[in-house]
């Protein structure tokens, strides 16, 4: 049996994104560079799939004639998983032509979900946002246009959904409206799947605690929607049909309480 060693990405390692990565490999030794290497190129994928949960590498030597290295990864995504693989004459060359396929796969599934996402329906129910998270928003759409051009379609998409809104006063929005930073609970109507979500601006996004970042697709398909409402969260093969059926904490009802 060959050696077999995982290595898990270093607490105190800050790459371009906060997925884990998990790598693995077969008939070789790598050292603490190749290590990380490849972090940060697996890392720079985040470009394109900024929702992504973790990834899983596998590095191998190939022995025969001709010695030969592969590469290959799946990329762990709400929805379907994307995998890649690539060989080369060195370990270097199949991990960056791996990465480039990867890189490539999620910019089709990010296209794939910009049209499937770009304009609601005419049939669905405005939202309700609060006047305070509909400046802080903007405020966001405006600012982060200017220094990221990979955020651009999930900007456009939060504006759409922001076009539609209900514009109320923060005391007076209704105490079940999913606003930011509200923790509220899901059910999947096909499947029938629970989960719990805490919508949050993109620098406090953290898919470990529950946290989503309002400019991924589910947290901009939950903004605005109260208990009862059901909405439509755009997967790269597909739509998964969410209801909301609790909120178990909102800032502005806890305000209204404390006062």
């Amino acid at each position: 049996m060959p050696d077999i060693k995982i290595y898990e990405q270093p607490t105190n390692y800050a790459p371009m994104t906060h997925f884990p990565i998990h790598i693995t490999n077969h008939h070789l030794t790598v050292s603490d560079a190749l290590l990380r290497f490849t972090r940060e190129k697996v890392s720079s994928v985040c470009r394109f799939a900024n929702d992504a949960l973790a990834a899983d590498v596998v590095l191998r030597r190939h022995a025969g004639a001709k010695e030969r290295f592969s590469a290959s990864a799946r990329l762990a995504l709400p929805g379907r998983d994307i995998h890649g693989r690539a060989v080369a004459g060195n370990l270097y060359a199949a991990i960056g032509k791996l990465v480039a396929k990867l890189a490539r796969l999620s910019r089709k599934r990010k296209t794939r979900l910009a049209k499937r996402f770009e304009h609601p329906r005419r049939s669905e129910n405005n939202i309700i946002v609060t006047a305070a998270d509909h400046a802080e928003l903007s405020s966001v759409i405006s600012v982060t246009g200017k220094i990221s051009e990979r955020a651009k379609w999930e900007l456009r998409l939060l504006e759409n959904e922001l076009k539609r809104a209900q514009i109320v006063p923060p005391e007076e929005v209704p105490s079940d409206v999913i606003t930011m930073n509200t923790r509220a609970e899901f059910l999947d109507l096909e499947s029938g799947e629970r989960m719990e979500f805490t919508l949050v601006l993109p620098a406090d996004a953290n898919i470990n605690d529950g946290k989503v970042s309002v400019l991924a697709p589910l947290g901009t398909a939950m903004l605005g929607y109260r208990v009862g409402d059901t909405f439509k969260w755009p997967i790269p093969y597909g739509v998964r049909h969410l209801k909301v059926i609790k909120v178990h904490f909102q800032p502005e009802g806890s305000l209204q309480r404390a006062a």
